[in-house]
Parts: C-alpha cells; sequence; structure tokens
C-alpha cells in the first residue's frame, strides 16, 4: 500500500516538475501520520529512514507497540537509552538475556512495559540486582517469566511482598538456577 502510494507522487510530481523535496511541503503532518498508521512494520522502518520529517512523524510510540525489544550481552550497554526513547515509549514486552542496574531502572521508568520474558536464559544471575529495586520493577509488570536466573532469598522475599502489598503482577514464572533459593 505504501509503496503505491509513493510511486503515485513521484509519478504526479514528475509530471507537473515539481522538486522532489516539495512532498513535505504540500502533505500535512496529519496525512503523513494516518498513512505511518497504514504501514507494516517493515514499511515503517524503511519510512523513518527517508527524511527527518519522516523520522519526527516516524517516532510516534504507537507505532512502535509491536516491537519486543531483547536485550543481550552485545546490547545491554546501549538498552537503557533505547528504552528510554520517545519511539519505544508503548513496547510491551522486553526479552531479557542480560541484566544490568540501569536496565532494571530503566524497566522501573519505562511507561508502556508489561511483560518480561527470560526464556533462553544460561543461569542469569540476577543476585547482584538490589532486592527492593528487582521488586519494583518486577512488580509493575502483568506478566513475568524467568527460567533458569539466579536470585537471592531477599531478591524473592522482596517480591512477595511487593505482589502481596498490590502490584499489577498477574503472572509469576519462576524456574530457579544455581542460587540461593
Amino acid at each position: 500500500m505504501f509503496s503505491k502510494v509513493v510511486q503515485k507522487t513521484i509519478k504526479l510530481m514528475a509530471r507537473q516538475s515539481i522538486a522532489k523535496n516539495l512532498i513535505n511541503k504540500i502533505l500535512p503532518t496529519e496525512m503523513l501520520e494516518r498513512i505511518f498508521l497504514l504501514l507494516t512494520p517493515g514499511d515503517i522502518k524503511m519510512g523513518v529512514l527517508v527524511c527527518r520529517r519522516w523520522r519526527d512523524v516516524g517516532e510516534d510510540p504507537r507505532l512502535w507497540s509491536w516491537v519486543m525489544v531483547t536485550v543481550t550481552e552485545k546490547n545491554l550497554d546501549s538498552m537503557p537509552d533505547v528504552m528510554g526513547s520517545k519511539r519505544m515509549s508503548a513496547v510491551k514486552t522486553l526479552g531479557m538475556r542480560a541484566v544490568s542496574d540501569r536496565l532494571i531502572h530503566a524497566m522501573v521508568k519505562h511507561p508502556g512495559l508489561r511483560k518480561l520474558e527470560m526464556h533462553a536464559n544460561m543461569n542469569t544471575n540476577l543476585s547482584s540486582i538490589d532486592p527492593p529495586l528487582l521488586a519494583r520493577a518486577l512488580g509493575k509488570l502483568d506478566s513475568v517469566d524467568m527460567f533458569k536466573v539466579q536470585l537471592t532469598c531477599q531478591q524473592a522475599e522482596a517480591l512477595m511482598n511487593t505482589i502481596s502489598s498490590g502490584s499489577n503482577l498477574q503472572h509469576l514464572n519462576i524456574g530457579f538456577g544455581r542460587a540461593g533459593l
């Protein structure tokens, strides 16, 4: 659909000898936003690369709610900043394969995060994370699936206290690794 609109626009502009960049002058922002809402995820990714104006329109969090962010050792340092971006504020699911204090703080601050998936972990060690911080981050979610994790007794106790005192958590599935539990 997007490519047909672009093709028709290019043909029209060529026929009328209009400068290439004129589409940004004639096309109201509201129309561009509506077009972006009709695009597939792949087309959205390409659309934000066209020009600065299209990138700015493409920053709308509604366009990126389909994204599942996966944290690995390779991207761990940059993920707190990525999660704090406007574009990623509607992301609902986080796949975690690596962890840091900065990442847990970013989870607490993230407005749209609802689900944590830690399925592909090889004994992820969460024991260095501050127990109240970890409990606060997990307690704000709706669903947590963690397998082969290493938690301390203090972390498990803080999480259970958070759940019992009222949290959003509706689904909790924890499979323990070699830890204090």
